[in-house]
């Protein structure tokens, strides 16, 4: 499909806030504030890491991007301690949720579009992006765009999907392995691999249907190495059970012991150095 196409199917499908699926199983009213506040606690304990990334991006005076928002979570976090806050997102209902639930707050400017076509009245100081770029169709170039809405000395954090996870080697060992010799290739190496099974994108993100995501990009490392005008730091986290194991070897112990090795997510600390 082409880009147009996939940005419809998207602003259909995130406009089921991404958490929504959680929310549901927890049996909470997300038009409930005290239900949000309970789904937010879970939220930052189910993740025990991202405070502390959150926190090491942003400082208080800071005019902070946040693209993909999901049911407010983050959003909620960083308007409270922060000066401003623009929120991005490319589903209109997700904007129009979380609009709601920040009432209280008057930092907060919202955008209903997509981050590849974002053009924004200023530069950020820190710009954070958790689990959203991987679904646009274009990883590189919606990261190439926040690294330019930077400020000199700019921070971001960002979240995207590990292409050699556990869960994804054991899945589709022949694909994992193919993609691993793409980025080997000294000549025209390839760090982003977009995933064609359903059944695969399933098991990142499913709606209340029972729908994966209309598009998932996974990537390396590597990708993060030698970005212009940008100094990453780079960090594993995040673990799924491991399949076929009858939960013996669970998450709360590979995210103890074993997230920064075999972890899901990469996340990518950065700040522009011009």
């Amino acid at each position: 499909m082409n880009q147009s196409e996939l940005d419809s199917k998207n602003a259909l499908y995130w406009s089921e806030p991404c958490g929504t699926t959680r929310a549901n199983k927890m049996k909470l009213n997300l038009q409930k504030s005290e239900d949000l506040k309970i789904f937010d606690e879970w939220y930052f304990k189910f993740y025990p890491y991202l405070e502390h990334y959150l926190e090491n991006t942003i400082e208080i005076n800071d005019e902070v991007l946040e693209i993909g928002i999901g049911l407010g979570s983050v959003s909620r976090f960083l308007a409270t301690r922060v000066k401003n806050l623009d929120l991005v997102d490319i589903a209109p209902d997700a904007i129009a949720f979380t609009k709601k639930r920040l009432v209280d707050l008057n930092n907060v400017k919202y955008f209903t579009e997509s981050i590849l076509d974002f053009k924004p009245s200023k530069k950020y100081d820190s710009i954070i992006a958790i689990g959203s770029l991987h679904h646009t169709g274009q990883l590189e170039s919606a990261i190439t765009n926040l690294e330019q809405f930077l400020k000199p000395g700019g921070r971001i954090l960002i979240m995207v999907y590990y292409a050699f996870e556990p869960r994804r080697l054991i899945l589709n060992p022949f694909q994992c392995l193919k993609n691993y010799v793409q980025t080997k290739n000294r000549r025209e190496p390839n760090y982003i691999f977009q995933e064609h099974h359903e059944w695969l994108r399933k098991k990142a993100d499913v709606n209340s249907m029972g729908e994966a995501a209309p598009n998932t990009a996974y990537t390396s490392r590597k990708f993060f190495n030698h970005r212009p005008q940008m100094s990453y730091k780079v960090q594993l986290n995040n673990t799924h059970r491991i399949p076929f194991t009858n939960g013996v070897i669970g998450r709360n112990f590979l995210l103890k012991n074993l997230s920064r090795y075999i972890g899901c997510d990469i996340y990518a600390m950065g700040t522009k150095t011009l």
